[in-house]
């Protein structure tokens, strides 16, 4: 469940917190060895171009809901493939959560 301050903000409110956690995630799986430094280093590239891209392609001023950080997920797995689909989801799914 999203945390209610996120559920009314906008993507744009939420977009750079969510990459900034999304970062550090990457960053503490790859010390804890849970991801291979290759596919950290994929992974943070790809958000890298998410940011590059910019919260504009996913409508700034809409609703941050379920389905904004579908659309995230989404993207980034585009991005790295199938194979780290499964750390994508855990990398954006608590991305509304305090």
């Amino acid at each position: 469940m999203l945390d209610a301050t996120f559920a009314m903000s906008t993507r744009g409110a939420v977009f750079e917190p969510l990459l900034a956690l999304a970062n550090a995630r990457v960053v503490t799986l790859v010390e804890a060895h849970a991801l291979g430094p290759d596919d950290g280093a994929f992974l943070l590239r790809a958000l890298i171009d998410l940011e590059s891209d910019g919260v504009e392609l996913f409508g700034a001023a809409c609703a941050a809901d379920a389905a904004f950080y579908t659309e995230i997920a989404d993207y980034l797995v585009a991005r790295v493939g199938a194979a780290l689909h499964r750390v994508v989801l855990e990398l954006i799914s608590q991305g509304g959560r305090a």
